[in-house]
């Protein structure tokens, strides 16, 4: 008995000294950056951090768009683990993109297995926006066997084409997924790029998919790919009155698997009446569908959490009826990033208003839904960088269980890159 109640105290005392050292989960831990936040001027008037990937070692590599006079060009930076810049990287840490002479925009990052660095957007002509993809070595420099010099532009529509999120298969392939305008509205599009850069043929027609879900605009915003290789997009459609969530499978091929949802597709509403949008979509290994974004009430919008089993069925096992809304302040707040934890907790990020400006807000759901009330107050936890708005676009897990988020904070005078890291 002696024996089990040392052991005991000793389990206590451990567990304990791990929490002061650590902190308690969703606090800010203070070992990165300054006192757990970085901000990173890199244009001269603004600049928003878009998306995150890690490197094997740890380094911590954002992707976004900065403003350098008139235009804005696609940006990258790499932190050491300790979030100060890494200096072996770029100039100084960062490399800034120029594709065309006029706005080109970074809005998602991936990191092939050979530790090449992709990006995807968007770039304009002159009269309207093109899908982008840019490919960068491991030290920053463009990867001249990608495209042109590294480079990649490609129109899909008569207009504006926006490519939003990008997914490396494992045969490395590159699949880009986003929307473009057909002339009317705007309808889900995807590309798939072979390793080099070049259009692959083999997928929809000359390597572009476009697909119509209703009669309005449609926006794929996030994109993964299952293990037996088909492909989920995930974003929203307007129904002639509202958005709804729109969820598309493809076969390998591009081609709708109709065994999905119907006819491929799945269009849900959260709430009656309401603007329901997804951002952020993840796969579980047991092939269930996960996806994050925001729904609004009667007054304001919500962070929103849906899940889905793999045909396409919401999962009536968690929340209510396979959704969740989470308020967070007394106004606004609006989810935008989802990362799924070792342990199946899923954290979701966004922005949330004090009542005077905007925070990082970050909200982390045991796997049945309910609020996980070990993270931060309750479940969630905000963030106010400076004293101005701060708004996050991303976040996700270094290998030690520790969380990163990505985003944008007013600094008063211009927009700078910013990121915190939260104990775990």
């Amino acid at each position: 008995m002696a024996k089990l109640s040392s052991f005991i105290l000793s389990a206590v005392f451990i567990g304990f000294f791990n929490y002061l050292c650590n902190g308690q989960a969703g606090t800010l831990d203070t070992s990165f950056g300054i006192n757990g936040i970085i901000a990173t001027s890199i244009g001269n008037a603004k600049d928003f951090a878009s998306s995150i990937v890690f490197q094997p070692d740890g380094k911590i590599i954002v992707a976004g768009t900065s403003r350098f006079g008139r235009y804005n060009d696609i940006s990258v930076v790499r932190y050491k683990t300790d979030g100060f810049l890494d200096t072996l990287f770029g100039n100084n840490g960062i490399v800034s993109t120029a594709i065309g002479s006029s706005n080109d925009d970074g809005n998602a990052v991936a990191l092939q297995a050979d530790g090449k660095i992709v990006v995807c957007g968007e770039s304009h002509n002159n009269t309207d926006f093109d899908f982008a993809v840019v490919r960068y070595q491991s030290n920053g420099l463009l990867d001249s066997l990608f495209g042109n010099d590294g480079k990649v532009v490609t129109p899909i529509g008569t207009s504006n084409d926006y490519g939003i999120s990008l997914i490396i298969q494992s045969d490395g392939k590159i699949i880009v997924a986003g929307f473009s305008d057909n002339g009317n509205n705007n309808d889900i599009a995807l590309v798939r790029y072979n390793s080099d850069g070049s259009l692959d043929g083999s997928f929809g027609t000359g390597g572009i998919v476009t697909t119509t879900i209703g009669a309005g605009n449609e926006r794929g915003n996030s994109i993964a790919v299952q293990s037996d290789g088909k492909i989920i997009v995930a974003g929203y459609s307007h129904n002639g009155n509202d958005d709804d969530i729109a969820l598309v499978r493809y076969n390998n091929d591009g081609s709708l698997d109709t065994g999905f949802g119907s006819g491929g597709k799945v269009v849900q509403g959260i709430v009656t009446n309401s603007e329901d949008i997804i951002y952020s979509v993840m796969l579980q290994s047991d092939g269930k569908i996960v996806m994050a974004g925001e729904t609004i009430d009667s007054t304001n919008y919500n962070f929103a959490i849906v899940r889905y089993d793999s045909n396409g069925n919401l999962d009536s096992s968690f929340g209510t009826n396979g959704m969740v809304c989470t308020a967070i302040g007394a106004g606004n707040d609006y989810g935008h990033s989802l990362a799924i934890q070792t342990d199946g907790k899923f954290l979701v990020a966004g922005f949330s208003s004090n009542g005077t400006n905007d925070d990082f807000a970050v909200v982390r759901y045991n796997t049945d839904g309910t609020l996980d009330n070990s993270f931060g107050n309750g479940g969630k936890s905000t963030i106010a960088i400076g004293s101005y708005d701060d708004k996050s676009n991303c976040v996700n897990i270094q290998a030690d269980g520790k969380i990163i988020v990505v985003g944008a904070s007013f600094n008063g005078a211009n927009i700078d890159f910013a990121a915190i890291r939260l104990n775990n």
